[in-house]
């Protein structure tokens, strides 16, 4: 029988500030046995969730829409206007992905590399 995963501690709520959940924290299943010692904890995540309900507490995901454009990527919509029409037409989750693949280099050239090699995927409508 696998050993019953614990969670980090900003998951379990100590010492962190409360917050309500975007989800249900996972909870391992190792069998009866386990599941038992863990009934007190599923109680009061439920009972927790029951009352953020009530409350009408909503998950904020403003941060997730919030887009930040690297420099670079700036330039390069600026100097081709259909790269910008076309990066313009991609779904937010799309374009979420490429500025996190171009923003997760550390220099400059390297952020300047990846942009055009995918400015042909962009234009051409492959993504």
């Amino acid at each position: 029988m696998a050993p019953a995963r614990s969670f980090p501690a900003h998951r379990r709520g100590e010492g962190a500030v409360r917050r309500p959940w975007r989800a249900a924290p996972p909870v391992p299943w190792s069998g009866p046995p386990a599941t038992d010692a863990q009934a007190a904890t599923l109680s009061a995540n439920l009972h927790e969730a029951i009352e953020l309900e009530k409350a009408g507490a909503k998950a904020d995901f403003s941060e997730k829409h919030e887009l930040s454009y690297p420099e670079e990527l700036q330039s390069a919509l600026e100097r081709d206007p259909e790269l910008k029409a076309a990066f313009g037409a991609l779904t937010p989750g799309r374009k979420r992905g490429y500025l996190l693949h171009f923003s997760s280099a550390k220099q400059s050239s390297t952020r300047v590399s990846r942009i055009e090699k995918c400015i042909p995927s962009n234009l051409s409508g492959r993504d």
